[in-house]
């Protein structure tokens, strides 16, 4: 929508999808013989790790990465419109896979600290922009609302609550035997996150 805020410069903005355009005229047109676009033909190579569309197993670097640092940075998908996606490791071990980019203004989420929320103790990651917090097993945004104290008068924070749909989309991720973890993408219905999950401006 056009009224949904754009970040960044716009003349760099501009710059970035035009360098995009061009890279992807050239792939387009590069030889090979067969007709087939060259990005098509470099998937089996760069990306032999992707099973099928919408689903990637982590190649041993990705795997290492998310060893090391916590959490893994994937670009999902050939074409034009690549979804980043980011895999984090939970307290406790499990995984986790969500749209990299906040679907409130498109900060970056995938960079967020890891924090527990609620009586529940509910794992969310928390975007460094403007302090959402995001449900890593629902996709919800959990927030307190201010409410008035008794006594004092005081606006002081009530108890969480959270949205009554799913504002950020989260997908599958699984770890198999043998320490090989396969990324779903999950893209049923509509969530907010998706106007943003393609911007690699972002």
């Amino acid at each position: 929508p056009a009224s949904r805020p754009s970040p960044g410069c716009p003349a760099l903005v501009g710059l970035a999808h035009a360098l995009r355009a061009h890279g992807m005229a050239a792939a387009a047109t590069d030889g090979g013989g067969d007709g087939a676009p060259v990005a098509q033909k470099r998937s089996s190579v760069e990306q032999g790790h992707d099973e099928a569309p919408g689903k990637h197993r982590l190649s041993e670097g990705e795997a290492e990465m998310l060893k090391e640092q916590g959490r893994v940075q994937l670009t999902l998908g050939a074409g034009s419109r690549p979804r980043y996606v980011t895999v984090v490791r939970l307290p406790g071990g499990a995984l986790s896979a969500f749209d990299s980019v906040c679907f409130h203004a498109g900060g970056p989420l995938g960079l967020g600290d890891i924090e527990e929320v609620g009586d529940e103790r509910r794992h969310c990651v928390r975007c460094p922009w403007h302090d959402y917090f995001i449900d890593l097993e629902t996709g919800k945004k959990w927030h307190r609302a201010l409410v008035l104290e008794e006594g004092s008068g005081n606006l002081v924070p009530g108890g969480w609550k959270s949205s009554s749909n799913s504002m950020q989309r989260i997908h599958s991720v699984e770890e198999r035997p043998g320490s090989s973890i396969l990324v779903q993408l999950r893209l049923e219905g509509a969530c907010e996150s998706d106007w943003w999950a393609h911007r690699g401006e972002c």
